[in-house]
């Protein structure tokens, strides 16, 4: 279990200091998930990546039509789905949500645009609720957006350490 920590942290770094996470990093990953499983669990374990490694695709889809996350933070969840099981796998997602939006929160009350911020949000909102497909545009970037797999690290490690009941 220790190596998807390694490969999220790998992410992290890339996400900070490149705004981008490697698919190199990713198909890395999930071909260490497919092998683990087979080890575990033999073929029916590669039926099993391919499923819990597609579910946040299908799941995030939408958020990334949007704008709200990107690309490389669906195929984050991806990778971490090989790793886990269904249930680690929705409450890593769930806590990485949560904790990033306290930490915008956090990030707009810092910057002292806590107002503005939620008043954009809530109007892009408004906006896609009528139908308007255009993208979230970020007129501050420092100030307005976070790296998203710094919460999935914390959400990855709070699905697996933090006892749940679903």
């Amino acid at each position: 279990m220790w190596i998807v920590y390694i490969l999220v942290c790998i992410a992290c770094y890339m996400d900070i200091t490149q705004r981008r996470i490697s698919n190199r990093l990713i198909l890395t990953g999930l071909c260490l998930a497919v092998v683990r499983r087979c080890i575990l669990k033999g073929m029916v374990g590669i039926v099993e990546v391919l499923f819990l490694s597609s579910f946040p695709v299908f799941l995030l889809y939408l958020f990334f039509l949007t704008g709200i996350l990107g690309a490389g933070d669906i195929k984050l969840f991806s990778l971490i789905g090989g790793f886990l099981n269904f249930k680690q796998l929705v409450m890593c997602i769930v806590y990485a949500f949560v904790i990033a939006a306290v930490s915008s929160f956090g990030k707009l009350l810092v910057y002292g645009n806590l107002k503005s911020g939620l008043c954009s949000g809530f109007q892009y909102l408004l906006e896609l609720l009528n139908g308007c497909k255009k993208p979230y545009v970020i007129k501050d970037k420092k100030a307005q957006s976070i790296c998203f797999s710094i919460p999935v690290l914390f959400g990855l490690w709070a699905s697996v350490n933090i006892p749940f009941f679903i």
